[in-house]
């Protein structure tokens, strides 16, 4: 009976938490990057052309993730394409009902966002919201005809007027807004799955002392796997990325607001706890996209 009883109250053993599965940022490939600015060029002073935004996420890296663009949009605020992704490498815990958003790869923007709705206290559209922005109007006033997958992203386009391209005003909240839209077929666009990296990290690489702060980088990664104060362990690292950055102020000046002078050892040898979303505004015309 003991025995028995014993069985009765233990408890079953603790299930293992599933793993989270890792969203990746999705990149054309440099070469494809640069004959897609040269057949639509960038109309405003925000280059990007090399991130591809969607929902939901893609996973498992890869190098020949294939899209092939749908269409082309401008107006006021951006350009953009519109893509398809022939392979499924979303992740299986997305939500497709409802829709999922554009799939869009912009090509400029303008310095400033379109106008916020009156009353709007938000900061502003994100990267992807406003380049989703255009296609969203584009299908909900009749111009476009979108046909979607199972995971509720476009395959194919066309215009319910017929032809390839339209232009004319469009309604929005904030007033009438000019509008082109023309259809592409036939552009394939090879892109990359990678694993995200900040626009920080991007503007520190792109710079005079990308060596020292990838070696920098290395040495902080390394303490925090084996748990151990990067401070002391990375000095030598942080030194020498430092007397670099301190030497190239035309480019690292804004790190320390206008120069490296005032900056100090330990504020040089902390990292940052959160890096900014996007990399100092010297570094913004060559920037890919958010993420």
């Amino acid at each position: 009976m003991e025995a028995e009883s014993t069985a009765e109250v233990a408890e079953p053993p603790a299930e293992k938490p599933a793993k989270t599965e890792k969203c990746l940022h999705v990149l054309l490939q440099s070469g494809p990057r640069d004959e897609l600015l040269k057949q639509f060029p960038p109309a405003h002073p925000r280059v990007l052309g090399e991130r591809v935004w969607l929902r939901p996420c893609v996973i498992g890296a890869r190098e020949d993730l294939p899209l092939r663009a749908l269409a082309y949009a401008e107006d006021s605020y951006s350009q953009s394409l519109l893509v398809s992704l022939d392979e499924r490498t979303l992740s299986t815990a997305s939500d497709a009902e409802g829709g999922q958003g554009y799939p869009v790869v912009p090509l400029s923007l303008a310095d400033e966002p379109p106008p916020a709705p009156k009353g709007d206290e938000d900061e502003g559209p994100s990267v992807a919201e406003q380049v989703e922005d255009v296609w969203r109007l584009l299908e909900t006033a009749g111009v476009l005809e979108v046909e979607r997958d199972a995971d509720a992203l476009p395959t194919s386009v066309s215009l319910i007027g017929g032809g390839v391209e339209w232009r004319g005003e469009l309604s929005t909240p904030t007033g009438p807004r000019m509008v082109r839209v023309v259809t592409v077929k036939g552009l394939a666009l090879p892109a990359r799955a990678v694993e995200p990296e900040c626009g920080f990290c991007r503007f520190m690489k792109a710079g005079p002392c990308g060596e020292e702060f990838v070696a920098w980088e290395a040495c902080i990664d390394q303490a925090r796997d084996q748990e151990k104060d990067f401070v002391d362990l990375c000095g030598k690292q942080t030194l020498l990325l430092k007397a670099c950055t301190d030497k190239h102020p035309e480019y690292y000046g804004e790190l320390s607001g206008g120069g490296g002078d005032e900056t100090s050892d330990e504020a040089a040898a902390e990292p940052p706890a959160e890096p900014p979303a996007e990399p100092p505004a010297e570094a913004k015309g060559s920037e890919s996209g958010g993420s």
